[in-house]
């Protein structure tokens, strides 16, 4: 009956969480945030180019550069994920202590747009970040699913579609990861 009970009230939570912008005292706000089913047949069919690695060392030395994470932000505090493409993807993947992402973010070595996002937003933004053109994308002004950078020879993403973050979030995540 307990098992029950938990997973019930479990559920009314994550119900209650999505589509949300989490604020930097960890409280969460409703987001229009939607997602584009609109993909393209060729992506379809396409093999999972991942493959995921049981420590963050293990992922730089299969990805061939060095990375500087940030510490998680409440609720998303822990890492559930290293995953990598080869000599020129680093993922990391941010979870709250049930399981859920609330985020992940990117570096690669490449000159485009990293964050795997292909949906179409209602808001996009330019900010400087310590000196980086950082481009943000949202379906509320408030609340963002997707930051895009470039410094040096890497590119950045920050993917947050089911709990989109404020701009305290984003230049937190911008300035910490490297």
């Amino acid at each position: 009956m307990q098992n029950i009970f938990k997973i019930l009230i479990g559920t009314c939570l994550i119900s209650l969480g999505l589509n949300a912008c989490t604020q930097g005292n960890g409280s969460l706000v409703p987001s229009d945030h939607y997602k584009d089913s609109n993909l393209s047949s060729e992506m379809a069919g396409m093999a999972n180019p991942f493959i995921t690695t049981q420590s963050k060392s293990e992922a730089e030395k299969e990805a061939g550069f060095k990375v500087k994470l940030p510490s998680g932000m409440s609720p998303f505090s822990e890492v559930s994920a290293y995953r990598v493409i080869l000599k020129r993807l680093f993922e990391v993947i941010y979870t709250n202590n049930s399981g859920v992402e609330g985020y992940r973010l990117r570096k690669g070595i490449e000159s485009d747009d990293i964050s795997g996002d292909y949906n179409t937003y209602k808001y996009e933004k330019k900010l400087i970040v310590h000196g980086d053109v950082v481009i943000i994308k949202g379906n509320d002004n408030q609340c963002w699913s997707v930051a895009v950078w470039k410094k040096g020879r890497f590119a950045y993403a920050i993917d947050a579609q089911d709990y989109p973050l404020n701009l305290d979030q984003i230049n937190y995540l911008v300035t910490q990861f490297e």
